[in-house]
């Protein structure tokens, strides 16, 4: 994964050691009809924020892992990840949601969302 902005923000964080393996930026503009590249660089921050979430509630065994999922766009989606030993526990959502803890098989997500969640 090369993302400018994430890669920025990462050395302004004062992370020295390389996260491609551990963060993953999937999709790429244009996101929007304009010549600038909005979702790369929405997605650079917000990947960002999704580590400084990890630095923040960093666990004992120091192993947290995050998924971050923006939705750009003005409609719902209905997402299904292959982490079936997993639930989402939320961290972050810009969307109201009913309880603390998702399905990732069936995750739904609101128009123009940002979603953060630790996997458990």
């Amino acid at each position: 994964m090369t993302n400018i902005v994430f890669d920025e923000l990462m050395t302004i964080a004062g992370h020295t050691t390389a996260l491609d393996e551990q963060v993953r930026i999937v999709g790429h503009d244009p996101v929007l009809p304009t010549r600038f590249q909005i979702g790369e660089m929405a997605a650079g921050i917000h990947a960002a924020c999704g580590v400084a979430v990890a630095d923040q509630s960093n666990n004992q065994d120091d192993s947290q892992t995050c998924l971050v999922v923006l939705n750009m766009s003005q409609r719902a989606h209905r997402l299904s990840f292959s982490l079936a030993a997993h639930t989402g526990h939320v961290l972050f959502s810009s969307h109201n949601r009913d309880r603390d803890t998702d399905d990732l098989s069936k995750l739904y997500i609101a128009p123009f969302e940002v979603y953060i969640a630790e996997l458990r």
